[in-house]
Protein backbone atom coordinates (compact mmCIF):
# COMPACT_ATOMS: atom_id res chain seq x y z
CA UNK A 1 0.00 0.00 0.00
CA UNK A 2 2.67 2.62 0.74
CA UNK A 3 4.09 2.22 -2.89
CA UNK A 4 1.43 5.06 -3.44
CA UNK A 5 3.81 6.99 -1.61
CA UNK A 6 7.04 5.98 -3.48
CA UNK A 7 6.60 8.13 -7.38
CA UNK A 8 9.26 5.70 -8.61
CA UNK A 9 7.50 2.65 -7.27
CA UNK A 10 3.63 4.18 -8.19
CA UNK A 11 5.57 4.32 -11.71
CA UNK A 12 6.68 0.99 -12.05
CA UNK A 13 3.48 -0.42 -10.51
CA UNK A 14 1.68 1.74 -13.74
CA UNK A 15 4.02 0.63 -16.03
CA UNK A 16 3.84 -2.65 -14.95
CA UNK A 17 0.03 -2.77 -15.42
CA UNK A 18 -0.04 -1.23 -18.80
CA UNK A 19 2.75 -3.70 -19.75
CA UNK A 20 0.32 -6.92 -18.74
CA UNK A 21 -2.60 -5.34 -20.26
CA UNK A 22 -1.13 -5.78 -23.76
CA UNK A 23 0.74 -8.92 -23.03
CA UNK A 24 -2.82 -10.40 -21.85
CA UNK A 25 -4.22 -9.21 -24.58
CA UNK A 26 -1.71 -10.45 -27.40
CA UNK A 27 -1.41 -13.81 -25.06
CA UNK A 28 -5.46 -14.50 -25.61
CA UNK A 29 -5.59 -13.64 -28.90
CA UNK A 30 -8.09 -16.65 -30.95
CA UNK A 31 -5.83 -17.08 -33.75
CA UNK A 32 -3.26 -19.30 -31.09
CA UNK A 33 -6.38 -21.37 -29.58
CA UNK A 34 -7.60 -21.61 -33.13
CA UNK A 35 -4.53 -22.06 -35.28
CA UNK A 36 -2.24 -23.14 -32.89
CA UNK A 37 -4.19 -25.30 -31.25
CA UNK A 38 -3.51 -24.26 -27.60
CA UNK A 39 -6.07 -25.47 -25.14
CA UNK A 40 -8.33 -22.95 -24.90
CA UNK A 41 -9.16 -24.19 -20.72
CA UNK A 42 -7.92 -22.52 -17.53
CA UNK A 43 -4.22 -23.98 -18.02
CA UNK A 44 -4.14 -23.55 -21.35
CA UNK A 45 -4.61 -19.72 -21.26
CA UNK A 46 -2.15 -19.89 -17.93
CA UNK A 47 0.11 -21.16 -19.74
CA UNK A 48 0.12 -18.94 -22.69
CA UNK A 49 -0.20 -15.92 -21.16
CA UNK A 50 2.78 -17.44 -18.58
CA UNK A 51 4.61 -18.43 -21.48
CA UNK A 52 4.28 -14.34 -22.65
CA UNK A 53 4.79 -13.01 -19.31
CA UNK A 54 8.32 -14.99 -18.90
CA UNK A 55 9.36 -13.73 -22.73
CA UNK A 56 8.54 -10.23 -21.68
CA UNK A 57 10.39 -10.74 -18.48
CA UNK A 58 13.63 -11.84 -19.87
CA UNK A 59 14.48 -8.30 -21.15
CA UNK A 60 13.49 -6.50 -17.81
CA UNK A 61 15.95 -5.15 -15.31
CA UNK A 62 14.76 -7.16 -11.64
CA UNK A 63 12.23 -4.49 -10.26
CA UNK A 64 10.50 -4.29 -13.13
CA UNK A 65 10.36 -7.97 -13.70
CA UNK A 66 9.22 -8.30 -10.16
CA UNK A 67 6.24 -5.95 -10.54
CA UNK A 68 4.90 -7.40 -13.91
CA UNK A 69 5.16 -10.58 -11.89
CA UNK A 70 3.16 -9.45 -9.05
CA UNK A 71 0.61 -7.38 -11.57
CA UNK A 72 0.46 -10.62 -13.39
CA UNK A 73 -0.23 -13.05 -10.31
CA UNK A 74 -2.95 -10.09 -8.96
CA UNK A 75 -4.92 -10.72 -11.98
CA UNK A 76 -4.57 -14.75 -11.63
CA UNK A 77 -6.30 -14.38 -7.91
CA UNK A 78 -8.93 -11.61 -9.26
CA UNK A 79 -9.64 -14.44 -12.07
CA UNK A 80 -9.49 -17.17 -9.62
CA UNK A 81 -12.07 -15.59 -7.28
CA UNK A 82 -14.45 -14.66 -10.16
CA UNK A 83 -14.25 -18.68 -10.72
CA UNK A 84 -16.00 -18.89 -7.72
CA UNK A 85 -12.56 -20.32 -5.95
CA UNK A 86 -13.69 -20.02 -1.81
CA UNK A 87 -10.93 -17.45 -0.55
CA UNK A 88 -9.54 -20.37 1.90
CA UNK A 89 -8.25 -22.05 -1.11
CA UNK A 90 -6.99 -19.20 -3.16
CA UNK A 91 -3.81 -19.28 -1.04
CA UNK A 92 -3.18 -22.93 -1.72
CA UNK A 93 -4.05 -22.16 -5.64
CA UNK A 94 -1.84 -19.12 -5.89
CA UNK A 95 0.88 -21.34 -4.47
CA UNK A 96 0.56 -23.89 -7.12
CA UNK A 97 0.58 -21.72 -9.91
CA UNK A 98 3.14 -19.54 -8.75
CA UNK A 99 5.43 -22.55 -8.81
CA UNK A 100 4.38 -23.78 -12.17
CA UNK A 101 5.33 -20.30 -12.95
CA UNK A 102 8.88 -20.41 -11.88
CA UNK A 103 9.06 -24.00 -13.45
CA UNK A 104 7.91 -22.91 -16.81
CA UNK A 105 10.50 -19.57 -16.25
CA UNK A 106 13.46 -21.63 -15.71
CA UNK A 107 12.65 -24.37 -18.45
CA UNK A 108 12.12 -20.85 -21.31
CA UNK A 109 15.26 -19.13 -19.68
CA UNK A 110 17.60 -21.97 -20.11
CA UNK A 111 15.95 -22.80 -24.12
CA UNK A 112 16.08 -18.99 -24.80
CA UNK A 113 19.55 -18.85 -23.83
CA UNK A 114 21.20 -21.72 -24.91
CA UNK A 115 19.38 -20.97 -28.78
CA UNK A 116 18.31 -24.55 -28.80
CA UNK A 117 15.01 -24.59 -30.73
CA UNK A 118 14.85 -28.20 -29.69
CA UNK A 119 14.46 -27.59 -26.07
CA UNK A 120 12.27 -24.69 -26.26
CA UNK A 121 10.18 -26.84 -28.55
CA UNK A 122 10.39 -29.56 -25.80
CA UNK A 123 9.54 -27.04 -22.86
CA UNK A 124 6.25 -25.42 -25.05
CA UNK A 125 5.20 -28.94 -25.97
CA UNK A 126 5.50 -29.76 -21.85
CA UNK A 127 3.74 -26.77 -20.44
CA UNK A 128 1.70 -25.29 -23.06
CA UNK A 129 0.36 -28.44 -24.49
CA UNK A 130 1.00 -30.70 -21.51
CA UNK A 131 -3.33 -31.70 -21.11
CA UNK A 132 -3.41 -31.92 -24.92
CA UNK A 133 -3.22 -35.95 -25.79
CA UNK A 134 -1.23 -36.80 -28.73
CA UNK A 135 -0.11 -33.33 -29.73
CA UNK A 136 1.92 -33.69 -33.11
CA UNK A 137 5.16 -32.61 -33.46
CA UNK A 138 3.86 -30.25 -36.45
CA UNK A 139 1.75 -28.16 -33.62
CA UNK A 140 4.32 -28.03 -31.52
CA UNK A 141 7.13 -26.67 -33.49
CA UNK A 142 4.37 -24.46 -35.40
CA UNK A 143 4.14 -22.67 -32.20
CA UNK A 144 7.88 -22.37 -31.28
CA UNK A 145 8.47 -20.74 -34.72
CA UNK A 146 5.76 -18.53 -33.53
CA UNK A 147 7.62 -17.90 -30.32
CA UNK A 148 10.73 -17.66 -31.89
CA UNK A 149 9.52 -14.90 -34.54
CA UNK A 150 7.34 -13.09 -34.39
CA UNK A 151 6.56 -13.08 -30.18
CA UNK A 152 10.29 -12.30 -29.65
CA UNK A 153 10.34 -9.29 -30.76
CA UNK A 154 7.15 -8.29 -30.36
CA UNK A 155 7.42 -8.60 -26.29
CA UNK A 156 10.74 -6.65 -27.08
CA UNK A 157 8.91 -4.15 -28.60
CA UNK A 158 6.18 -3.96 -26.20
CA UNK A 159 9.22 -3.85 -23.37
CA UNK A 160 10.96 -1.16 -25.68
CA UNK A 161 7.50 0.92 -25.85
CA UNK A 162 6.80 0.58 -22.01
CA UNK A 163 9.98 1.82 -21.00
Amino acid sequence: MFWIFDPKRRARRLEADRLYTRIAKTALNPVLFQDFGVPDTLDGRFDITSLFMILAMQNMDKKDSQALFDRFFVGVDRSLREMGIGDLSVPRHMKRMMTAFNGRREAYASALASGNALMLAEAIRRNVYGTVPGVSPETVRKLTDYVQGQVVGAISDIVRKAA
